[in-house]
């Protein structure tokens, strides 16, 4: 799929800025990088059932999420369409560059119409090869021989693929490393955690913890929560019953539901007002899920 095409890496700058550079390489480390990567994309192209992004589905190993509409930025494609015109990537060894992420993939038109194909590989920390801490012995002619230059290494697996205007990926979390994803998944902002803290229906034993508490999992729940608007349309003791159906205890406080220090306890009441606590069909067992999707019946 890529054999033969120029492979990028994406820097990440102090002011945020993402800048893009050309890897230089030999004809032959090219060709074999083309086709590992390419290998990797094709199972998103074509192997992989698609799945429409919600932020809260985990897709299965032959499942991948799909984001329709995506738009990359122009930096990359028209570096794909002009390699040449991309400045090589040459490492300051004084200072270990900060890679976000590696990429190739095809640019072509086909009856007037532009086809794009690109997969990017998160890049992590120990694909930098380096000796600023150690010393590097590689072997050779049944010799280990001592290496300081600067190297990275290339997996044989991408985290997202770009096919013309539409993301596919497995793990939201390397995902949005590469990406800015933010206006697909949204997360309580510092403001909607105040609202929240300060719903009507809500009781905040100590509003300090609760705000340490709210990690990047807490954030999502509050934003789909306020989103389905439960606290609205039940009232307290409504949902405290149908929180005893199953096995779990709500405490009310004035009317309101209370939210306890304990980061477990809370998890629990969010995972229950976000509808990922049902009991079994047949075993009638109280189970929890961390990913979930509307059927399709």
């Amino acid at each position: 799929m890529f054999e033969g095409q120029s492979l990028f890496v994406m820097l990440q700058q102090e002011e945020e800025a993402i800048q893009v550079y050309r890897i230089e390489t030999t004809q032959q480390a090219q060709t074999e990088v083309g086709i590992l990567l390419g290998e990797a994309a094709a199972v998103f192209v074509n192997h992989k059932q698609p799945i429409a992004f919600d932020g809260g589905y985990k897709p299965e190993y032959d499942e991948m999420l799909v984001i329709p509409g995506f738009k990359l930025s122009s930096q990359i494609v028209q570096a794909l369409k002009d390699p040449i015109g991309v400045a090589a990537f040459i490492p300051d060894l004084k200072q270990q560059p900060v890679i976000k992420a590696i990429f190739t993939g095809r640019h072509t038109v086909v009856n007037g119409k532009e086809q794009l194909v690109v997969a990017f590989q998160k890049f992590r920390k120990e694909q930098y090869i380096t000796t600023r801490k150690g010393i590097s012995l590689f072997h050779s002619k049944e010799t280990f021989t001592m290496d300081d230059r600067f190297g990275i290494c290339i997996t044989d697996s991408v985290d997202c693929v770009v096919v013309n205007d539409e993301l596919r990926f497995s793990s939201f979390f390397f995902a949005r490393q590469v990406f800015d994803l933010s206006e697909y998944f949204r997360e309580a902002t510092d403001t909607d955690v105040e609202s929240f803290m300060n719903h009507s229906k809500i009781n905040i034993e100590d509003a300090s913890i609760f705000k340490i508490n709210a990690d990047s999992w807490v954030r999502r729940k509050i934003a789909i929560i306020d989103e389905s608007r439960i606290l609205d349309k039940y009232k307290v003791t409504e949902i405290k019953h149908k929180a005893q159906a199953f096995g779990l205890t709500i405490t009310a406080v004035k009317n309101k539901i209370h939210f306890p220090n304990d980061k477990k306890e809370l998890k629990n009441i969010l995972k229950f007002l976000d509808d990922e606590i049902y009991k079994g069909v047949f075993s009638e067992q109280i189970l929890q899920t961390n990913s979930k999707r509307k059927a399709e019946i």
